[in-house]
């Protein structure tokens, strides 16, 4: 038997059902070709040349692409100058805004944000504070909590009372 490489394929059937299924598909079937003139399978050194070939970017889209980037970055540090010639001009009463400018500039002075710093402020402080320190203070807390379980059993029984009076009562 003559190999052809990868253009032949051999199917091994698991049973006999498989082969008979197979013979019943067609014997005057003709043989089924996957490379074509119009459809070649690349392989060995010219699929790896290909493949280096397409990994190359084309010259005139790749400066097309530059193009069109440096375009837009200029236009973005135009604006950007302008608005910082903007926020150097002295206003009707001759006072200039002077802001921070940098990596990190400051937060902006608006109530909403110094509202966020406090709260978060407020959470580091509560959370470093200590709760129970002291053996009274924990003390104090059990029998506050035990109070609390207590007022709660009354009024419960207090509601299933009434239930019970108005013949209404349904546990579940």
């Amino acid at each position: 038997m003559e190999s052809l490489g990868f253009r032949v394929a051999y199917v091994v059937f698991d049973d006999n059902r498989g082969l008979q299924g197979a013979l019943k598909l067609g014997k005057n079937m003709e043989p089924m070709v996957l490379c074509t003139a119009e459809t070649p399978i690349t392989c060995g050194l010219e699929k790896w040349c290909q493949e280096y070939n397409n990994r190359i970017p084309d010259m005139s889209l790749l400066q097309k692409d530059i193009d069109t980037f440096m375009e837009k970055f200029d236009h973005e540090a135009s604006k950007k100058a302008l608005q910082e010639k903007e926020a150097m001009q002295e206003d009707e009463e001759g006072w200039i805004m002077v802001t921070k400018r940098g990596r990190k500039p400051g937060f902006p002075r608006k109530e909403s944000v110094e509202k966020k710093i406090m709260g978060k402020e407020k959470q580091r402080r509560s959370k470093k504070e200590l709760q129970n320190f002291y053996r009274f203070q924990i003390r104090e807390s059990k029998m506050k909590h035990l109070v609390n379980l207590r007022k709660k059993f009354e009024e419960d029984k207090k509601k299933l009372a009434l239930l019970k009076q108005s013949r209404r009562f349904k546990p579940f």
